[in-house]
């Protein structure tokens, strides 16, 4: 997070919202929300659930400074074609998404 209530917070995002360009950050902007109880149909229980944020206010954090970071693409010299750190130059490497 680079702006807002939960400035210099770090988590890993768990999914995005790309028709209204938001993100769900794990562990960030956490809110109450009540939901009744399986067992018993009166009771409620209250739970913290993971609202979305807008992707503005999210960015990479740098693998060597450990701070958040801007990126540009650059090209390997085998022509792959990764995301590269502006502050240390350092390659960004992608999750992976076998298992999506």
């Amino acid at each position: 997070m680079i702006t807002g209530r939960y400035k210099k917070s770090q988590g890993k995002v768990v999914k995005v919202l790309r028709k209204r360009n938001q993100v769900l950050v794990e562990g960030v902007n956490m809110k109450f929300k009540q939901v009744r109880d399986e067992e018993m149909v009166t009771r409620v229980k209250t739970v913290q659930q993971e609202h979305p944020i807008h992707i503005s206010n999210v960015a990479l954090i740098d693998p060597e400074l450990d701070i958040p970071t801007r990126i540009k693409y650059g090209y390997l010299e085998d022509g792959t074609k990764v995301r590269v750190s502006k502050k240390s130059g350092s390659i960004i490497p992608k999750p992976d998404r076998s298992n999506l």
